[in-house]
């Protein structure tokens, strides 16, 4: 029997100019080169998990990221989900990259092959395939009111990007 490889969900920081510092997720969306990978903003991807969407997915024909819906049995594009578009509408990439899913990329527009929306035919009960699922974090977010690390003196923001923002304020201390 095929045992068909793991796939890797890489979370981390965005380091985009506009977003930068925003928790995103790399999700793959093909088992063969699984550098090819669609990026969505944290709490996007949380959302969809939430809805009882399945962590793998795919490109369709014309190349757009797409989940399978067992409730409707066919393949639904991700970046309708996240935009929560319905009968009617479309939605549009910016910078024409179907793989960035960011919110910031995203765009509402009329369409006319629309017909239902498509967070309507996802099934939170449907079966999940986890052992294919690997999570990576590559950083951390504290919680409120928690120190996470001993008080040191710092003497260089600029040597120390994850305490202080672009402007000098400090964040995580």
């Amino acid at each position: 029997m095929y045992k068909r490889p793991q796939r890797k969900i890489i979370h981390q920081l965005d380091n985009e100019p506009t977003t930068v510092m925003t928790p995103i997720a790399l999700v793959p969306v093909d088992d063969d080169t699984p550098s090819i990978c669609a990026v969505i903003n944290q709490r996007d991807y949380d959302t969809l998990m939430d809805l009882g969407i399945s962590e793998i997915w795919r490109l369709d024909k014309d190349g757009r990221v797409t989940v399978w819906a067992s409730k409707a049995k066919r393949h639904l594009p991700v970046a309708r989900l996240i935009m929560n578009a319905g009968p009617g509408e479309g939605v549009y990439h910016r910078d024409r990259d179907r793989f960035n899913l960011r919110k910031t990329n995203l765009v509402l527009s009329d369409s006319h092959r629309a017909t239902t929306r498509d967070r309507d035919l996802i099934d939170p009960d449907t079966h999940r395939d986890w052992s294919r699922i690997v999570h990576e974090w590559d950083y951390i977010v504290p919680k409120v009111g928690i120190t996470t690390a001993p008080l040191q003196q710092i003497t260089n923001y600029k040597t120390d990007p994850l305490r202080f923002n672009v402007a000098g304020n400090q964040q995580l201390r």
